[in-house]
């Protein structure tokens, strides 16, 4: 029997090697306080005392200040909503401000309120990309050159860990992620505007053919057979199985859940027998030539999701200080000597 070969994306070290670029970035640019901007400054603000949330914007802080960017966390109670509201107002008129993030998801709120609440932070610094303008920007690029040439607006840190998987992943093929996607079926498993919604601006602009998939489609199973990348994020543990997946594909997984032991975490593909080095199962030959390829959870987009953030951080603080600038440019200048993969390559 043949068995399939798995290959791990290492989102874990795609991270490390993209925040020790972004901190030799901000030690070269931000010393001196060019145009009194000073170092980068993050407002990460927080709705509520979700322990997870609570964790989670503690990360990026942590994070934020270990390369050299001053962030800053404010909470609000759930009865704070005005509060929050004036508070982003004011960060996003603060000139010493580059980035204003507001963690997802806002507890006990409307949709309606907290879209409104969430467009009440600058387009010029929604390093989150979750204002309707940041999200639009997207949509209105006809290819992926577009966007990465933009000099405006910012792509969701999520969606940007994908890519950033998915050029690995083009590079271990021996192409750039525009000829990878070019003509693939991509099947997004989430429609969110946090996850779904902008994963499918991103294929659509890199020449693929999408589905966006939900809790309403038909026959999700043989759709996950027949993909050639699927993009998953649904939170239901064990929903793709090793064993449905093909020769070739590639699967991200976005989902991030308490195991249902409580010990640690897992995504909804089920990596029960895996053997990275060996492929599935514990016998037979193995075919190396058509690896399946696949982001875990832990270790994969998730570490490359706080990374991005700052990344989109200090796009802004560039952009505070030359103007116009883009994706691009910022590679470029982070990898002026450094060859490490990223998705602009």
């Amino acid at each position: 029997m043949i068995q399939k070969h798995i290959k791990l994306i290492p989102g874990k070290i795609l991270a490390e090697m993209k925040l020790a670029q972004l901190q030799k970035f901000i030690t070269e640019n931000s010393e001196g306080q060019v145009n009194g901007l000073g170092a980068p400054r993050l407002e990460i603000f927080q709705l509520g005392d979700d322990p997870a949330s609570t964790i989670y914007t503690d990360l990026k802080a942590q994070k934020a200040k270990q390369i050299g960017i001053d962030a800053r966390v404010s909470r609000f109670l759930l009865t704070e909503i005005e509060q929050l509201r004036g508070a982003l107002i004011q960060a996003s008129s603060d000139p010493q401000v580059h980035g204003v993030m507001l963690q997802s998801p806002l507890p006990g709120i409307s949709w309606d309120i907290a879209r409104e609440v969430f467009n009440l932070i600058a387009p010029a610094k929604d390093v989150d990309g979750l204002t309707a303008q940041s999200m639009g920007q997207i949509w209105q690029q006809k290819s992926l050159a577009e966007i990465w040439d933009n000099p405006a607006g910012f792509i969701s840190a999520t969606p940007l860990g994908v890519m950033d998987c998915l050029a690995w992943v083009a590079a271990e093929e021996g192409q750039d992620i525009e000829s990878f996607l070019a003509g693939k079926e991509v099947l997004i498993i989430n429609r969110s505007n946090i996850v779904g919604k902008p994963l499918a601006a991103l294929m659509l602009a890199g020449n693929a053919t999408v589905k966006l998939a939900h809790s309403a489609t038909r026959d999700l199973a043989a759709q996950i057979k027949t993909a050639d990348i699927i993009l998953t994020a649904t939170g239901v543990s064990q929903l793709i199985k090793l064993e449905d997946l093909k020769a070739g594909q590639v699967v991200v997984d976005i989902a991030i859940t308490k195991k249902p032991d409580q010990q640690g975490v897992a995504g909804d593909l089920d990596l029960t027998g895996i053997d990275a080095s060996a492929g599935i199962g514990t016998d037979g030959d193995v075919d190396h030539n058509d690896p399946v390829y696949i982001a875990p959870v832990p270790g994969g987009v998730g570490p490359l999701t706080i990374v991005n953030l700052l990344q989109n951080t200090l796009l802004s603080y560039s952009r505070g200080r030359l103007g116009k600038f883009s994706y691009r440019e910022l590679n470029l200048a982070m990898s002026s000597n450094d060859t490490s993969n990223s998705q602009t390559n």
